[in-house]
């Protein structure tokens, strides 16, 4: 009787994060939306901080490279420099969704 709450607990847990799966398909997971529309990202290659991941924004779609240790990002093919992610924006939330995957 005394393991019920946990297993309770646990499992309210899961029906809880289970939304989360929902958002993810065919490799594409939407990270975040505004009143532009949803931003997607799908992850390329995974090198240990870095993840290379394609964005999919209502503007753009490109490849960025991001730094999941200091929240960093670089687009692919632009000039090669790294830049820091501004805390509380739509680029960190799909720089914390690629990084997750």
């Amino acid at each position: 009787m005394k393991h019920i709450p946990i297993l309770l607990i646990a499992f309210s847990s899961l029906v809880v994060d289970a939304p989360a799966f929902a958002q993810c398909r065919n490799g594409w997971c939407r990270a975040d939306c505004s009143k532009y529309g949803c931003y997607y990202v799908r992850v390329i290659s995974r090198n240990w901080p870095i993840v290379m991941a394609e964005e999919n924004g209502p503007v753009l779609n490109r490849i960025k490279l991001f730094d999941c240790q200091q929240y960093k990002w670089m687009t692919v093919g632009g000039t090669g420099q790294w830049f820091q992610m501004m805390p509380g924006s739509i680029g960190e939330t799909v720089l914390e969704t690629a990084c997750g995957m």
